[in-house]
């Protein structure tokens, strides 16, 4: 008998997909973007909308759902950013936080190896790709993480 995936093994096993989906996609088109088309612009501007797809769904869907977490900032009035968190109660299932925080760290980890390696050769119009995935990634792992340890300071609270 074979064993489940680890995606069924998850709450909410579409969300899990399409927060999968977009991370692999981009990595697929910037490392075999070349050998389908020949255009450096093309394979630049897909990977680099596989890459907003990927921020706007974490940020704003895989995020919430898989890990109850949610984060944004609001600009006052005074032009100073103001950081909110929004966290739900109970804690996420295993399954659904190994994903999310393994994928969003990994993901970030490979844009800086495929960053240092597009560094050693020399190859510049790569490198700007990924320090657009990193930037993009960082964002998503900085909001996450402080809206975990808030969620995590406001839990101790409680108690």
């Amino acid at each position: 008998s074979s064993s489940p995936s680890l995606i069924s093994q998850t709450s909410h096993p579409t969300t899990t997909l399409f927060h999968l989906l977009f991370k692999v996609l981009s990595l697929l088109t910037y490392l075999f973007g070349s050998t389908f088309t020949r255009s450096f612009i093309f394979a630049f501007v897909l990977t680099t909308l596989l890459l907003a797809f990927d921020f706007w769904t974490v940020k704003n869907v895989t995020g919430r759902r898989m890990v109850g977490l949610r984060w944004w900032s609001v600009v006052d009035e005074a032009g100073k950013t103001q950081w909110m968190y929004e966290s739900r109660d109970a804690p996420a299932p295993d399954a659904d936080r190994r994903v999310f925080w393994w994928s969003t760290y990994g993901f970030v980890a490979a844009w800086i190896v495929l960053g240092f390696v597009a560094l050693v050769k020399l190859n510049f119009n790569w490198l700007v790709l990924c320090g657009v995935a990193v930037a993009l990634g960082v964002a998503n792992v900085t909001g996450y993480h402080n809206c975990d340890r808030h969620s995590r300071e406001r839990v101790g609270e409680l108690w």
